[in-house]
């Protein structure tokens, strides 16, 4: 899996403690995406590659330059197909941080109500 080192495998929650602050997923820029995954599969067109690509194939022989830009192409199919498994993957993520988030609030506020029925219940007792 090329993606799995920009995102959580597993579930960034399961073991979270119960005090602490939810986190959201990090959220790469286009360019850290795509750089963290060029690298995997052809690190000559990283973001900081692409302008010496036309000074390395200035020496390429035509067999070469035709090698070299077959590859490139295989390069961006093969980064198209993790970019739409990472995003599937992003996806899920965010959606279990939601469900995550909006369980830890209804927690909470199942919480809340219950102190206040307690302390009503407290004062009608005391009537």
């Amino acid at each position: 899996m090329v993606f799995s080192a920009i995102i959580f495998v597993e579930h960034p929650y399961k073991s979270m403690p119960k005090n602490k602050a939810l986190t959201p997923p990090k959220i790469p820029t286009q360019q850290e995406l795509y750089d963290s995954l060029m690298s995997q599969i052809e690190p000559e067109l990283v973001s900081g590659e692409l302008n010496h690509i036309k000074e390395k194939s200035a020496a390429d022989t035509p067999e070469a330059f035709i090698a070299r830009k077959q590859r490139y192409v295989k390069a961006f199919e093969r980064y198209d197909k993790e970019v739409e498994k990472y995003l599937a993957a992003l996806g899920d993520q965010v959606r279990s941080f939601k469900r995550t988030a909006l369980t830890s609030m209804e927690q909470k506020s199942r919480t809340a109500e219950e102190q206040d029925l307690s302390s009503l219940e407290s004062a009608m007792a005391s009537l």
